[in-house]
């Protein structure tokens, strides 16, 4: 090829590209251009590969930058910083953090606003047909037993218990695992049926123990188990061995 110029060499030529020029040079009449502020310009949506065609770097369309690998792309650094104007996207179907360390991973959500507003964790549920019961979102603790098997040790679930227009009512339950694994709710937060009601729900199993510690104020009548069931009930005093007991 002449000196200065790209436009002489063949498309088997091996090419050291060098800017000395005062327009650049241009390889191969491809459009791929050197400038002289040493700018590398790949102007059209031609790739960069590494090692085969499923590692590359390209702009598929205006305005994009894609970055392609068929295994893995791995980014490591004391602090990887994403600086988004609007929205950081993330499509896959898990996202994991993971750490070795102790107390962590810890994911922080943080508002520096002055306001008297904060951050939010949002989960959407945007399916093309929704129903009743259907669960919005899930917070899910897992650990192991003594014999390395994985457990859900509880759970926080917000589902929607009315879904119709106008009437559209929720439900939030927290669920611990009861004695032999299986997770129960054990608070239950609901839709009532009436504007402004919220039913709540307290304990599993009849013999399940609930302890209020602290003055309990009740602004409503007070019921204590159904008709025939025979439920006793014990009203302690401050002193021992006194108060009042029906028995049923």
């Amino acid at each position: 090829g002449v000196a200065g110029s790209l436009s002489g060499l063949g498309s088997t030529d091996n090419v050291i590209l060098r800017t000395t020029g005062t327009g650049g040079e241009t390889a191969q009449g491809s459009g791929v251009l050197i400038d002289d502020s040493n700018n590398f310009t790949i102007p059209t949506t031609a790739k960069i590969q590494f090692r085969d065609s499923g590692l590359f770097i390209n702009s598929s369309t205006n305005g994009q930058l894609d970055i392609d690998a068929d295994v893995e792309v791995e980014i490591t650094a004391p602090t990887v910083q994403l600086l988004a104007s609007t929205t950081v996207l993330v499509g896959a179907p898990a996202l994991r953090v993971f750490s070795g360390n102790s107390a962590s991973p810890i994911v922080s959500i943080e508002c520096t606003n002055p306001d008297a507003t904060g951050g939010t964790l949002r989960f959407l549920k945007d399916g093309a047909s929704t129903a009743d019961n259907d669960i919005v979102g899930n917070i899910t603790f897992l650990s192991e037993d003594d014999g390395d098997n994985v457990h859900t040790y509880a759970s926080i679930i917000g589902s929607i218990t009315d879904m119709t227009g106008g009437a559209e009512g929720g439900r939030l339950e927290l669920k611990v695992a009861e004695h032999d694994g299986t997770v129960t709710t054990g608070f239950k937060l609901q839709d009532g049926d009436a504007d402004g009601e919220i039913d709540v729900t307290i304990a599993a199993a009849a013999t399940s123990v609930t302890t209020i510690v602290g003055t309990s104020q009740f602004n409503a009548a007070a019921t204590f188990g159904a008709d025939d069931t025979g439920v006793d009930v014990r009203m302690f005093s401050a002193t021992a061995s006194e108060g009042v007991l029906y028995d049923a």
